[in-house]
């Protein structure tokens, strides 16, 4: 949760904000949350529903209570211009905040002041909710604006997580409290029965409202950023919506807030109405429900991180909705439940199924709530950021403020005139099945595309690469998991292997952690899984950390980034050409060639002419042969005949066979003469003269024979070790082309490589320096078989003469 903290947090009496006063202002903050929601809990859940469902409201009466709560976010606007020139948020805040929770000390005695007279109190509750809504909204966008200021960016999800996860098993808590305190006094409806228990929850609601302010005021307020520009407030509150995503956002949550009044408490009135449960029943749905959240919010935090807040909401929105099946399987039964402690417990079906299924639903729920947190954060911005939290929020809250009206008008039509018909279960068709269906269509046709409207931010996934294989997806997650979990090395290594090998790039923020992991070989397979990914971030991570002198992974690095051949890197991997270690200067040799940008061949055939070590000798020929250097055969092939080293001869040879035949096709070769001498020569002599008697038999038979017996002599030759008539019947060879054919270009045969490999062919019989380079050997040989065959198979149709000067050496 504490992650990295920015060092530039100043608070409002401009005193600098300390990373350990962050952390401790965070945990502040979910102390402080846990008796807000024991308020919730209280004030705005099953207590207020029931309330006025005993004081006899109507189904629209009922509606308005939530419907009252969204319409006042209308007063985050003006709240929001005025703490916006206040010097701090805080103290504008708590007194709003403070005497909004104090108000609900009121509901505690209405039943007491206004006994029997129920229309009496139905709108005093009204008008309890009305003000306290008001003063609440007045201290909703100050809010949001200090905390997005105040969590860390990089942790920002995670916190949130850990925050819903505590404060909502303080939640559930207090509503297990508030179903007991309901049950345990008789209803007002039946003979003795009061409004005790109704008092009784709104007034400790109440004080651990009026708790949560008071503990709040000991976390730190950094100092707002301001406009230099006053505008109007009109001008500032439109002036957010000029982004597109800040728009779709606003529209999106709006629809998904409406989708869910639509449903609201109805569903309480409906098992209350329907089923008979009692207040007890209603709070172990809410409890599953909260412990589902509880229990998800943590590792809710890290994934949303990890893939993006963006594409955890829309999967979160694509799974939301299918929880709502449930309610087209109740029925007006009993289930026995044996507890190991309780023994057995009759419980109606319904609260049997809820329970179940509100554990998840709990869960994906509160994932919408940790997107929608975590976008609105990232999309207001930063200047005037309380006045955009307030238009946003209001937006959401007017939207959303439909949706319980709309579904109290269903309910009390439906009640009126009931549906005929029943579910297979045999249980009646009721207005509640109409609202599920309702928020099914909205989730679906309206929230979820307009979500996606919303673009993707740095390091977010797709929701289709995360749908299209959740398999590999949770397997990730599972992997990110183990790395971050207490574990051995070997673990870990293996973790972040994995991890690369699925091309996870959600996880690169948590590879990067790794990159600084005490343990060596934790950090060289996250070096290596970051350039697998080849992301922006991952590829920016390596280049910093291969430019950092006291980093221990620069050749592991400059290794690594074979695996994404980035342009961006071709800079600082010229650099490195200049370093002190040998490692880093050869890798970062190969790891140019790989690339394949030309900017890079001055520097390689410097390195190639200024060193006389054999690793950075192999490394700069082996780039430059993959590079297309040409001009690198002239300095490669004395080195290649005077090393003694036979491994060394072999790399350079191959270096100068990518130049003279094509990238890996020498290696092949090679590694079949290796094997069996003469088997890969006999394949590539009889491919080429395919070539040439199906492209200029018909013209010039007498040089496809002459050219097949030439050949054949050469095998013979190169077989029996005789290099010296090699040479020759290759120089021949050669000749007997040029004379006769008119144009021999080949295709990926250019002027240069045509040039320089004509000279190794004359340099081999003609003008080979026996004292320098001693006798031919197999290799010198077999590279021009390369040549000559590459040259051939490649040939096409005659088109100019051919200049015989093309022989000399350039």
């Amino acid at each position: 949760m504490s992650g990295p903290v920015t060092n530039d947090l100043i608070a409002t009496d401009g005193r600098r904000i300390t990373r350990r006063a962050v952390e401790r202002g965070l945990r502040i903050n979910i102390v402080a949350g846990a008796f807000g929601m024991v308020w919730v809990a209280g004030a705005m859940g099953i207590a207020s529903t029931m309330f006025m469902e005993e004081l006899g409201a109507s189904g629209v009466v009922v509606g308005l209570v939530v419907t009252i709560q969204q319409v006042a976010m209308f007063m985050q606007i003006p709240a929001a211009f005025v703490a916006d020139r206040l010097p701090a948020r805080k103290p504008f805040w708590a007194t709003c905040v403070m005497t909004q929770r104090m108000l609900w000390f009121i509901p505690a005695v209405l039943p007491f002041l206004f006994a029997g007279r129920n229309s009496v109190m139905i709108w005093g509750m009204l008008g309890v909710v009305a003000v306290s809504s008001l003063l609440a909204q007045t201290g909703t966008a100050p809010w949001f604006s200090w905390m997005a200021d105040f969590v860390p960016e990089r942790t920002r999800g995670r916190f949130w997580g850990v925050r819903q996860s505590m404060t909502m098993v303080a939640y559930l808590l207090a509503v297990a409290v508030t179903g007991w305190l309901l049950d345990r006094f008789p209803e007002p409806g039946t003979p003795g029965g009061s409004f005790v228990g109704f008092s009784l929850v709104f007034a400790l609601a109440a004080l651990a409202g009026t708790v949560d302010i008071v503990i709040h005021l000991w976390v730190p307020e950094p100092r707002p950023e301001r406009s230099a520009v006053r505008l109007s407030l009109l001008s500032r509150a439109l002036g957010p919506f000029k982004d597109p995503d800040f728009l779709w956002l606003t529209v999106a949550f709006g629809s998904w807030t409406f989708a869910l009044g639509v449903v609201g408490s109805f569903g309480m009135i409906y098992l209350k109405r329907h089923f008979g449960v009692e207040y007890s029943h209603l709070a172990a749905i809410t409890i599953a429900a909260s412990l589902g959240a509880a229990l998800s919010g943590i590792g809710w935090g890290r994934v949303l991180d990890m893939v993006g807040a963006r594409a955890f909401g829309g999967v979160m929105l694509l799974i939301t909705p299918l929880f709502g099946a449930v309610w087209f399987f109740v029925r007006d039964l009993s289930v026995t439940v044996s507890l190991p402690s309780l023994g057995s417990l009759s419980v109606p079906q319904p609260i049997f199924l809820l329970a179940i299924v509100n554990l998840f639903a709990g869960a994906c729920y509160h994932g919408v709530a940790l997107s929608h947190f975590s976008l609105s954060a990232a999309v207001v911005p930063k200047e005037g950021r309380t006045i955009a939290m307030a238009v946003h929020w209001t937006c959401v809250g007017l939207l959303g403020a439909l949706g319980p009206v709309l579904g109290g008008r269903v309910m009390d039509y439906v009640e009126v005139h009931p549906f005929s018909g029943a579910l297979p279960t045999g249980t009646a068709i009721s207005f509640f099945h109409v609202l599920v269906l309702i928020q099914v269509v909205v989730i679906w046709v309206v929230t979820l595309p307009l979500l996606m409207r919303v673009r993707k931010r740095t390091g977010d996934i797709s929701v289709r690469l995360l749908i299209a294989n959740p398999l590999r997806t949770v397997s990730v997650i599972q992997n990110i998991l183990s790395v971050s979990a207490t574990a051995t090395s070997r673990k870990r290594a293996d973790a972040v292997r994995r991890i690369g090998e699925k091309g996870a790039v959600f996880a690169v923020s948590d590879l990067i952690e790794k990159l600084d992991d005490p343990a060596a070989e934790v950090r060289e397979e996250a070096t290596v899984a970051l350039a697998r990914l080849g992301t922006p971030e991952a590829v920016d991570a390596l280049v910093r950390r291969l430019e950092n002198p006291e980093s221990d992974l620069g050749p592991q690095i400059a290794r690594a980034l074979r695996e994404c051949k980035s342009a961006e890197t071709v800079d600082v991997l010229l650099r490195q050409l200049d370093s002190e270690d040998r490692e880093t200067k050869a890798e970062s040799a190969r790891t140019l060639g790989e690339i394949g940008d030309p900017r890079a061949r001055e520097s390689l055939l410097g390195m190639l002419r200024g060193s006389n070590d054999a690793k950075l000798v192999t490394a700069s020929s082996e780039a430059l042969g993959r590079l297309g250097e040409m001009a690198a055969v002239y300095d490669i092939l004395p080195r290649m005949k005077k090393t003694r080293n036979p491994v060394l001869q072999r790399s350079l040879a191959v270096a100068v066979g990518d130049l003279l035949g094509g990238r890996e096709r020498f290696y092949r070769l090679l590694m079949q003469e290796q094997e069996s001498t003469g088997s890969g020569v006999t394949r590539r002599v009889d491919n080429s003269l395919r070539k040439i008697r199906g492209a200029f038999g018909k013209q010039h038979p007498e040089l496809c024979r002459d050219v097949t017996r030439r050949a054949h002599d050469l095998e013979d030759a190169y077989e029996r070790g005789r290099y010296d008539d090699a040479a020759a019947l290759l120089h021949d060879i050669a000749h007997v082309l040029k004379r006769s054919l008119a144009s021999p270009v080949a295709g990926g045969y250019d002027a240069e490589r045509l040039t320089i490999g004509f000279w190794y062919v004359d340099l081999l019989h003609t003008y080979w320096p026996h004292e320098e380079f001693g006798p031919h050997d197999s290799i010198d040989i077999l590279l021009g078989i390369h040549f000559l065959t590459s040259f051939m198979e490649a040939l096409n149709v005659p088109s100019k003469p051919f200049s015989r000067d093309a022989t000399s050496r350039p």
